[in-house]
């Protein structure tokens, strides 16, 4: 922990600098794990290679995948903690520090990176390449035809909590958009929010969305942006204009889910995460989607399409 920031004299000043320093290396030496197994993974493009989906195939895959996003949140929450603590010239200076370093060992890429953003680019790439292939990485019972199979309980704590708490440690609608664009263009949803159900990305879609992973997974992506798009910091020029390009990637994907909701409830295998995704739909889109969107549910209700939403506890 850094010293507080009500320092006096000459000697807590310097045993505070030193301290800072010692936090600037021991992120570093994190940084530099994190890059060395990121590599491994094979990320250079959306969706990821071959290696990727072999790899997370694979119990110890999953276990592997899962570290490295724990270790990307630890990197994140560190480097908030020593920015958000102290005035804001010691954080900036912190900040600058930390990034210079990154850049000396070419980490990251000079004048374009920071290291926050550098690690949540790592994050937004895992997620959007378990988006690509959802429907195959969801299904635990499935997984024997192309894997290992693994019970849910253990899938869930090495794999999907991981993920779910590195997607609630971003702080970007950029970095939403990019998963969700990444989920859109694997399923060829097109730019009026459609998606041939005679297609095989369809299918793919209605089999992600409703497994129980899958409707998880998507639930923390749209409560992140729902908690984003509320915040203070949303009225930003940076965050508007991040958000102007979040929405037009958001309706392509509410546009495709709304279409597909028979079908999804139809498979569904977690019907109450089903209605918190239709919630957060609701709450995430503006009037006109939104009416689609009440419209469809009400007549899915009305024709016993649909089971009701689950009562409040």
């Amino acid at each position: 922990t850094r010293s507080p920031v009500l320092v006096v004299d000459d000697k807590a000043l310097k045993v505070a600098k030193k301290e800072e320093t010692a936090n600037v290396k021991y992120l570093t030496q994190k940084m530099i794990a994190l890059n060395n197994i990121f590599e491994l993974l094979d990320l250079r493009e959306v969706g990821g290679g071959i290696m990727f989906l072999r790899m997370v195939l694979l119990v110890k895959g999953k276990m592997l995948i899962g570290k490295v996003l724990n270790l990307c949140v630890e990197l994140l929450q560190a480097t908030l903690s020593d920015v958000s603590s102290g005035n804001a010239q010691e954080s900036d200076a912190f900040m600058r520090q930390f990034t210079k370093e990154m850049q000396n060992l070419q980490l990251i890429s000079a004048g374009t990176d920071t290291a926050f953003s550098s690690v949540e680019n790592k994050i937004v790439s895992i997620v959007a390449a378990v988006m690509v292939n959802l429907d195959v990485l969801s299904h635990e019972s499935r997984k024997a035809e192309f894997g290992e199979s693994c019970p849910d309980d253990v899938s869930r704590e090495i794999f999907w909590v991981p993920m779910s708490n590195a997607i609630l440690a971003l702080e970007s609608l950029d970095r939403m958009g990019a998963i969700i664009s990444a989920f859109n263009t694997a399923h060829d949803i097109n730019h009026s929010g459609a998606v041939s159900k005679e297609m095989e990305a369809y299918k793919s879609l209605v089999g992600g969305v409703s497994s129980k992973f899958g409707s998880f997974l998507l639930c923390s992506v749209l409560t992140r942006a729902f908690s984003i798009s509320t915040s203070s910091a949303a009225k930003k020029t940076e965050n508007i204009i991040a958000a102007a390009s979040w929405k037009a990637v958001y309706a392509r994907f509410c546009g495709a889910i709304t279409d597909a909701l028979e079908d999804i409830f139809a498979k569904a295998e977690d019907v109450g995460r089903m209605w918190e995704l239709a919630a957060l739909l609701d709450a995430l889109t503006e009037k006109d989607l939104q009416a689609r969107l009440r419209g469809t549910l009400k007549r899915l209700l009305d024709e016993n399409k649909v089971p009701p939403p689950p009562m409040p506890q």
